[in-house]
């Protein structure tokens, strides 16, 4: 599944190409810091390579996947500067049978 993330990082787009493997991590919300973008009661999804940060899953894909489907790899599909647009992959998990 194709997702477009929020709050992208400029330095993304000198350091990253289209096909590099990124990860997705859980962000703990922390009540005494503000962050533009990020909810202060809500864990957020980031997206980073290495210790980049590349941006941020929107909360709308975090209700309609669900948490444990968005953890793990990862794979930068298209990367647009004009536009400010970074689109990831993530594969679908395997069930565990």
């Amino acid at each position: 599944m194709e997702i477009k993330l929020d709050a992208i990082s400029p330095v993304v787009y000198s350091l990253m190409r289209a096909g590099a493997l990124a990860e997705v991590r859980r962000q703990l919300a922390n009540k005494n810091e503000y962050r533009e973008k990020i909810p202060t009661v809500q864990d957020t999804f980031v997206v980073f390579r290495g210790v980049t940060k590349v941006g941020i899953i929107p909360r709308d894909k975090v209700a309609e996947l669900g948490a444990k489907a968005l953890i793990g790899k990862c794979r930068i599909v298209r990367m647009e500067q004009s536009s400010n647009t970074v689109i990831i992959e993530i594969p679908p998990k395997k069930s565990a049978s």
